[in-house]
Parts: structure tokens; C-alpha cells; sequence
């Protein structure tokens, strides 16, 4: 080798694979005209550095630092930076350099394994920002040009992390309170995720049973899109019950992924109810006071309010009293109550006393009716019958006569009573001394001895009358009678 300065360049070759990264460095003491950019100057020893990273995290170089110029025979010391510019350990750094033809290795910093014109070293772990120096002397035999070479491999320890999420639904339904038939049943519905991650697309969809109606029909839908960790979400849904009982409310909730969750709730809807149970006597006789029971109750599950009675009195029946502070309407033909509500199974007991007047045949209807249209209604029937009040009068038209003489009794049977009389018998038997004679009436006799008999009057009318006249002769003197039955 001349003693001559000459230019010195530097290359660096960079190799990546999946496994590693490599980085080559070369020095020689011409210059290829086609790296003109990594010449360095002649008064300043070669330098050559090259970088390679993997992933985000990972960045590792080596430079090879030579002399200028060196003369044959004379040791040059050359060196290897290798730096770690990455943010992440290294481990197991492999350096080689190859010793180029024409030089003779004296010594390395830290020592190396020759093998086959190779020098190799092996570096721990190379810590972010961290370099390591391996100085190597070689001595050159003639002169000419040297070509340094250096390979720097390592195994790059990168990582990223994941973080893997997993969300979840449920959905919880409101227990609203026994609601009555007609109103308005507030029920909440309530999708939670109480899962790590976002619940995506979120759809709840609610069946309306039978007996309760929405606006939006039986199958309801509710997008509601994206659930948050630990976030809820309300839906509030109205439902208005038509039908009495326990009607029972379904709902799911699905989101992306399978995600699933059902809620179902029974909502106990109450109706109030009424009904009328009236009672009387099955048969009476003008004059004779009837008295009357109304049952009023409700059979329903909640509160029936504002109840309202009225028993009607037919011509023929007169009030008497009234339970309950009942009041005779201006016509007098019905009896009113007022009460302010009837609870779930309660019952009140009315009572009305009424007279008749009049025979006949007596229907007479109560009706109960409440708030929500409720109605209820019974009647009773008495059949008034009337009576047959007979009465008996027999007058002696001549008064005392002297014997021998003749006389008429007259007889009158008289219906005082509110039914007509059928068959009604007149028989009379005379004292000795009295000879009955003949007789006539509204109906054939018979003479026989002392006594005179009528056939039966098949109808007497009520009111009326009928005349009966017997005549007899006094065959003696004293008390004599003329003794009248009637049956």
C-alpha cells in the first residue's frame, strides 16, 4: 500500500426480513461513481451508517468508522457503532464483519470468533437509545484497495396491544301498578350494557298483547343504535288496556354480534262491576205493606264510583219509606239513592216498603248504574190479590105484627172487600110459630119445614150487593126470629 492519502468510502447495505433486520456496512478506499453521496471527505477517517426499523417500535444501526488511508504493514484500527434508535429492547445482535483480502486481524474490542475470514460477535441485549463499540485492528499486507465489510442482524422485540372488548345487553321492564280498564299504562323499558365494549346497532322490539293498545299496533320497533359501556338507555312505552285481567307484555332487545336479551312483565288490569239483586214478597193484598231488598254490589277488582239506584213504583203502589236516606222523585212514580263508590266485593243493601192499593199484578224494575258505563238491573213481581169482605143485614120491613098476620124480612149481603164473592150460600131458619111462606132473591130456594135455603150466588162483585126477601106468617104470639146465615 502507498503511502498516499486516497479517498475512503463508506457503504451501507440495509436487509430486512420478517424475522430480523440487518444492516450492511462496507469501507474501501475508491469511490464507485454511483454513491457519490456517501463520499467522505479525504482528511477525515470513513464513516458509514445505516438504520433499519421494524414495526412502530423497533430501529437499529450500524456504522463502520475506518481510516482515510493507511500504509502497508502498519496496523489500522477500525470501528462498529451499533445504536438502537427505537423505542423497544433488542436482543441477540449478531455482528460480522468480513476480513478483507490483503489484511492480517491483530485484535478486536471485544474479542471476536474468526471463522473463515469472518470476525463475529455477539452482543446482549440492546436497551431504546443504547449503543455498543467493537474495535478491530487490522494490518495490511501490500499494497491496493481494502474493502471493509460489517453485517449487523438482531431480533427486534415488538409488540402492540389489542385491547379486546366484549359488550353486552340487558333489557329490564317496568312493574307498573294494577292500572284500571280504560287509562293509560306507563311501562318503561330499560337497555343496559354492562359489557366493556359498545353495543352496536341496538334494536328493541316489543310484542303488545291482546287487550292492550298502542298507536303503533302490536309489534312495536325502536332503533336506538349504539350502547356504550356502562351506558342505558330508556324507552317509554304507553299502552292503554281495553280488556280486564292479567294480560303479560314481551319484549327483546338485539344488538350486532348475537347479541340478546328479553324482558316480559304481566300487568294486572282491574275493571270495576255491578250487580242488582231485588227481592219482595211474591203476593199481597191491597193494603198490606210490601217490603222490598236491593242488593247493590260490585264483583269487579277495583272501585266502582258513583252509583246510582232507582227503584220504579207502577200506579197502584204508594211509598211508604226508604232506607238508606232514599228520596221519592217529584212524579212519585221512583225511589233514588245516591252512593258515592262501591270497593272491589262490597255490597250495600237497599229497602224499600211499598203499599198497594189495588189488586193486580205488580212488576216493578230497579236499575243501578256507575261511572264507565256500568249498569245493572232486576226487577220483582207481587201479585196483589183482593179480598171478599161479605157482611150480612136482614131488616123486618113490618116490624111486630099480631099473630095470624104476615110479614117480609129483607136480606142484603153486601161485598165490602176488593175481590168479588163466588158462591155465595143464604140459608135462614125460622122459630116455631113463624111459617115460612115464600121467598124470592137473585137465585131459585127451597122450602123445607122451618128453613128456606138459596142456591150459591155464583158472583158477588166487590162493592156490591144482593137482596134476598123472605115472608113468613105468625101462627102464635111471643118472640119469634127469623135466623139468617151466610157462607
Amino acid at each position: 500500500m502507498s503511502g498516499n492519502s486516497k479517498k475512503v468510502l463508506a457503504v451501507i447495505v440495509f436487509l430486512a426480513t420478517s424475522a430480523a433486520i440487518t444492516a450492511l456496512a462496507q469501507s474501501a478506499r475508491t469511490i464507485p461513481p454511483k454513491r457519490e453521496r456517501l463520499v467522505s471527505r479525504t482528511d477525515e477517517p470513513a464513516r458509514s451508517t445505516v438504520s433499519a426499523s421494524r414495526s412502530q417500535s423497533a430501529n437499529v444501526s450500524i456504522e463502520l468508522i475506518g481510516p482515510p488511508s493507511a500504509s502497508a504493514g502498519v496496523p489500522a484500527d477500525y470501528e462498529l457503532v451499533v445504536r438502537n434508535h427505537g423505542s423497544q429492547d433488542i436482543d441477540n445482535v449478531r455482528v460480522e464483519a468480513e476480513l478483507p483480502e490483503g489484511t492480517e486481524f491483530i485484535a478486536a474490542t471485544p474479542p471476536a470468533q474468526i471463522d473463515t475470514g469472518t470476525a463475529t460477535w455477539m452482543l446482549d441485549r440492546l436497551e431504546p437509545g443504547r449503543d455498543r463499540h467493537i474495535k478491530v485492528q487490522l494490518r495490511p499486507v501490500d499494497e491496493g484497495t481494502v474493502e471493509c465489510h460489517a453485517l449487523a442482524t438482531c431480533t427486534a422485540l415488538c409488540a402492540t396491544r389489542t385491547a379486546v372488548t366484549k359488550p353486552l345487553l340487558t333489557l329490564t321492564m317496568s312493574d307498573p301498578p294494577d292500572t284500571p280498564i280504560g287509562q293509560l299504562i306507563p311501562l318503561t323499558l330499560t337497555v343496559s350494557n354492562p359489557g366493556s365494549g359498545p353495543a352496536m346497532n341496538v334494536m328493541v322490539r316489543d310484542t303488545v298483547p291482546d287487550g292492550l293498545v298502542h298507536p303503533a299496533g302490536h309489534e312495536i320497533e325502536y332503533e336506538i343504535g349504539t350502547v356504550g359501556a356502562g351506558e342505558s338507555r330508556v324507552v317509554q312505552l304507553d299502552l292503554t288496556a281495553r280488556v280486564a285481567g292479567a294480560l303479560t307484555n314481551r319484549a327483546e332487545v338485539t344488538g350486532d354480534g348475537g347479541l340478546r336479551a328479553t324482558a316480559e312483565t304481566t300487568l294486572r288490569v282491574l275493571e270495576p262491576k255491578l250487580a242488582l239483586k231485588k227481592t219482595g214478597p211474591k203476593r199481597r193484598t191491597p193494603g198490606r205493606p210490601a217490603t222490598y231488598s236491593l242488593v247493590v254490589s260490585n264483583p269487579g277488582t277495583t272501585t266502582a264510583s258513583n252509583v246510582a239506584v232507582v227503584d220504579e213504583l207502577p200506579e197502584g203502589l204508594i211509598l211508604v219509606e226508604a232506607s238508606d236516606t232514599g228520596q221519592l222523585s217529584r212524579d212519585k212514580r221512583s225511589v233514588h239513592w245516591a252512593i258515592a263508590q262501591l270497593d272491589a266485593g262490597e255490597s250495600r243493601t237497599l229497602t224499600v216498603t211499598l203499599r198497594p192499593v189495588v189488586p193486580g199484578e205488580f212488576r216493578t224494575q230497579a236499575v243501578a248504574t256507575a261511572d264507565g258505563e256500568l249498569r245493572a238491573a232486576d226487577e220483582a213481581c207481587t201479585t196483589v190479590e183482593g179480598i171478599s169482605s161479605l157482611s150480612l143485614e136482614v131488616a123486618d120491613v113490618a116490624g111486630p105484627i099480631e099473630k095470624g098476620a104476615e110479614t117480609t124480612y129483607e136480606i142484603r149481603v153486601v161485598n165490602r172487600g176488593s175481590q168479588a164473592a163466588t158462591n155465595v150460600v143464604v140459608r135462614a131458619a125460622a122459630s116455631n110459630g113463624l111459617k115460612p111462606l115464600k121467598a124470592d132473591g137473585p137465585v131459585r130456594y127451597s122450602v123445607r119445614g122451618q128453613e128456606i135455603s138459596f142456591e150459591p150466588l155464583t158472583r158477588l162483585a166487590a162493592r156490591a150487593d144482593a137482596a134476598y126477601h123472605i115472608q113468613v106468617r105468625g101462627d102464635q104470639a111471643g118472640d119469634l126470629r127469623l135466623r139468617v146465615t151466610l157462607q
